[in-house]
């Protein structure tokens, strides 16, 4: 691990120090105040038809988070899709299918916490999950800010939001009896606040539903034990996926819990693709964060994906 002066000797730009100014008081992931400091690493964000830019990320003490600030402006963003296969419509079906198992298990693990009603899928994408809740029983809606995702979502008949901030979407507070976010949580801008909005929006008794990337632990190993420098940063970036913050699945439980959900309950071995689809190396991941889940009495839970479930409290 680097000191202080290791970090800003890596970091030796001129505009630290502005840098840090420009910092916002309250962490972004806990709402924590005045315990930032820098990740030590930069993560390169590609983009199409031009070399990748440069995004500082931050370290909260608190709750030992990692987050961007500030984020790229939308345009990038844009950029960055055009380099993605999950945005481009015509890998639609491939990556449904993809997808449809954990979904399903997404729509199991809701009839367990609540009846079917209207449901609100957060980064919906072109609108195949809201196709399999409806055929559930849910009355789905969407928001997405992709354009084109959205049009697509709208033509198979659902009520689809198009922005770059839930918080400005127009749904009702107190509406939906349940919240799913499948692998889209982790690319919002403010994740507090995204969170707080979460809970507004749903019923008492709603349940919020996500699929996490749960690799803190392992990106903080790759961090510790890499030298500082372009190498760690690429190293990082590829580990990265685009996304703009991690957080560990116990701070974030009790993030969950302060905002006033009353009971969150997480799920291990949430993969997003057929098990004889995946690379051999994130099967043996599964495999070692499963046999550590079992014998740490479901103490220890490194799935590389899991489930998270998380009810608004009645009251």
């Amino acid at each position: 691990m680097m000191n202080n002066y290791e970090a800003k000797s890596y970091y030796q730009s001129k505009d630290i120090a502005q840098r840090e100014a420009s910092l916002p008081v309250r962490c972004l992931l806990c709402n924590a105040h005045n315990e930032i400091g820098t990740a030590r690493f930069r993560q390169l964000y590609s983009q199409k038809d031009t070399a990748p830019i440069s995004l500082d990320w931050w370290e909260c003490r608190a709750c030992e988070g990692w987050f961007v600030h500030p984020v790229p402006a939308p345009e990038a963003i844009k950029r960055h899709w055009g380099t993605v296969s999950h945005q481009n419509p015509k890998y639609e079906i491939r990556i449904a299918r993809q997808k449809e198992a954990v979904q399903r298990r997404i729509l199991m693990g809701l009839s367990r916490w609540t009846d079917p009603g209207p449901l609100l899928d957060f980064g919906c994408n072109f609108g195949l999950f809201l196709v399999m809740a409806r055929e559930a029983g849910w009355t789905p809606s969407g928001f997405d800010p992709y354009v084109t995702a959205a049009e697509m979502a709208r033509a198979k008949g659902f009520d689809v939001h198009c922005g770059w901030s839930l918080e400005e979407a127009g749904f009702p507070a107190g509406h939906f009896a349940a919240i799913t976010a499948n692998d889209s949580f982790c690319y919002v801008w403010h994740p507090f606040a995204t969170l707080e909005t979460f809970h507004c929006l749903l019923k008492p008794g709603g349940v919020l539903a996500m699929r996490l990337a749960n690799k803190r632990f392992v990106w903080g190993l790759v961090r510790a034990f890499s030298a500082a420098g372009p190498a760690r940063d690429i190293r990082i970036s590829r580990l990265l996926q685009g996304q703009f913050h991690s957080i560990g699945l116990a701070p974030l439980s009790r993030i969950l819990r302060g905002i006033g959900f009353d009971r969150v309950l997480i799920e291990p071995h949430a993969t997003t693709a057929p098990w004889r689809d995946s690379p051999w190396k994130t099967g043996i991941a599964y495999l070692v964060a499963d046999v550590l889940y079992l014998t740490s009495l479901k103490r220890v839970n490194l799935s590389p994906g899991v489930l998270l479930f998380a009810r608004k409290a009645n009251s």
